[in-house]
């Protein structure tokens, strides 16, 4: 995963100055936690990387849980684990420095809405201090 994570984020270096991210690995160290692994070595490089040269905004949009879980190939767990899940994916982030920024249950053209908003007072900070590209999560 955090190979992949890698190549999807080196492929869209120049796509703008914003970019955002639906995984970072922070989210595949929460992911290796809540599945009692400990992280595998691409991960390990990735996240001293990403940690040491803040490759990622602090700011990171945490979609809360909807009410619901639509089991698929790729999405195995119940309502029950994927709260527990949700949990993990908080602290790793919280532990690591970041601001987590809700994005709370509600119709998508509404979440849609928050995370725009959010991305144009973003786009009207200053440069200094901000990543270039800016990443988030």
């Amino acid at each position: 995963m955090a190979g992949l994570q890698r190549e999807r984020r080196e492929a869209s270096g120049a796509c703008g100055s914003v970019q955002v991210h639906d995984r970072s690995p922070l989210c595949t160290l929460a992911l290796a936690r809540y599945l009692g692994r400990p992280p595998g070595r691409v991960l390990t490089e990735e996240l001293q990387w990403v940690l040491r040269d803040g490759a990622y905004q602090r700011q990171v949009f945490l979609v809360e849980p909807l009410g619901f879980v639509t089991p698929s190939a790729a999405r195995r767990i119940g309502y029950a684990e994927s709260l527990a899940f949700a949990r993990v994916h908080e602290e790793v982030y919280r532990a690591h420095g970041h601001h987590l920024i809700a994005v709370p249950p509600a119709p998508v053209r509404v979440r849609v809405a928050l995370v725009e908003a959010h991305l144009r007072r973003l786009a009207e900070l200053p440069s200094e201090g901000v990543p270039d590209p800016a990443y988030l999560t």
